[in-house]
């Protein structure tokens, strides 16, 4: 007699959807959602919709490391999709990194009101950023002194081609008085 011995199977839960991922989302759950989109990522590690939802939850979350991977793989299947530049460069706002920031809202598109305002913005903090580093840091002001825009950027500002420090920037009374102060 020949018996059939059966492996007990290995219920792991119901396979993964897109449309679970997005309803744990929009539950509020966005670990889950996290998970469910992975799940579909190990089968299809190309599968947008998945890297969208992915991108979301870890958004929300603040898990920004973990978004800028999702991000370059969003990034390398549509390069040309403006929101995608657009969310980078919120990462990149968000972990101070300016520089990579504006080169990625600018990537997002001259045409986007959201990616412009964002760039205004992070001139502006730029500015106030440069400022105080005229007003506390003798080395940096040395070499601003020589090359502002070398200065600057090695300190990892990102200008955009209108834009030159040591020019506009120098409107604002604020910068301006900080840049002509002696070091003490």
């Amino acid at each position: 007699m020949n018996a059939v011995i059966e492996q007990p199977s290995r219920r792991r839960g119901p396979k993964p959807t897109l449309a679970r991922a997005e309803y744990l989302l929009s539950a509020g759950d966005p670990e889950n959602a996290i998970l469910a989109s992975r799940g579909i990522l190990r089968g299809d590690p190309e599968h947008l919709g998945a890297l969208e939802v992915l991108a979301k939850a870890l958004w929300q979350l603040s898990r920004y490391d973990e978004l800028l991977v999702a991000l370059e793989s969003m990034v390398r299947l549509n390069p040309y999709e403006p929101g995608y530049h657009g969310l980078r460069g919120a990462v990149y706002q968000a972990l101070g990194r300016t520089g990579e920031a504006i080169k990625s809202f600018t990537r997002a598109g001259a045409d986007s009101e959201t990616a412009n305002a964002a760039i205004e913005e992070l001139r502006d903090w730029q500015t106030s950023l440069i400022a105080d580093l005229l007003r506390d840091d003798v080395v940096f002001k040395a070499h601003y002194a020589q090359d502002p825009e070398a200065a600057c950027q090695a300190r990892g500002f990102e200008f955009m081609p209108d834009f030159k420090p040591g020019e506009s920037w120098l409107a604002n009374p604020y910068a301006q008085a900080m840049a002509f102060t002696r070091p003490s």
